[in-house]
């Protein structure tokens, strides 16, 4: 989030984000959940509107970019659009399954801004 906030691109969907944030945040005092995949995939087909990426093609992503190689360049890069790229993409089902438990947690799960987070929380 704090890579995105100084491109000029980004800025309009960084307020958004950071709006939609705090509205959960306040809504929810006692504890939220936040899913911030860098990338989802799922489905049967690609498309541009809305964009979608397809299981078969997402999944060979995810698999080569949470090999161990990659997640140990992952692992020491720097900050920034490199380390965001090396993400490994997340399945919409696996997103789904980590709201689901966020939503029917007491306390929420909070922050659920990586790969590992996110895969973690749906298991």
């Amino acid at each position: 989030k704090q890579f995105g906030e100084g491109i000029a691109l980004l800025k309009d969907y960084m307020a958004g984000k950071t709006v939609s944030q705090e509205a959960v945040l306040s809504s929810f005092p006692n504890g939220a959940t936040l899913i911030e995949p860098t990338f989802i995939y799922g489905g049967d087909s690609f498309s541009l509107t809305p964009p979608r990426v397809a299981s078969f093609y997402g999944e060979f992503i995810e698999a080569l970019l949470s090999s161990g190689p990659i997640r140990g360049i992952t692992n020491i890069t720097p900050e920034g659009i490199i380390k965001i790229a090396l993400e490994p993409p997340v399945n919409v089902d696996t997103v789904a399954a980590a709201a689901v438990k966020g939503a029917l947690g007491s306390d929420g799960l909070g922050e659920l801004d990586t790969y590992d987070k996110i895969k973690i929380a749906a298991s």
